[in-house]
């Protein structure tokens, strides 16, 4: 549910985003993000964290589509 709603958030801000950022950069911050929620979820494995990374990973992987 989380992915869904990252997805959703994605694609309001990420227009604005791109106003103030190059696409490139932009996606490389996205994917440093999406990175190191990854590693955090491998590491900590809270319940909560997890909650939070997959709306991380879902709001990231959204804006690599525009």
């Amino acid at each position: 549910m989380f992915y869904g709603i990252g997805g959703l958030v994605a694609g309001l801000i990420t227009a604005k985003l791109l106003e103030k950022m190059t696409k490139k950069n932009l996606l490389i911050d996205f994917f440093l993000i999406a990175s190191l929620a990854l590693l955090a979820l491998f590491i900590f494995k809270l319940n909560l964290l997890t909650f939070a990374a997959t709306f991380l990973i879902g709001s990231s992987n959204s804006a690599y589509r525009r």
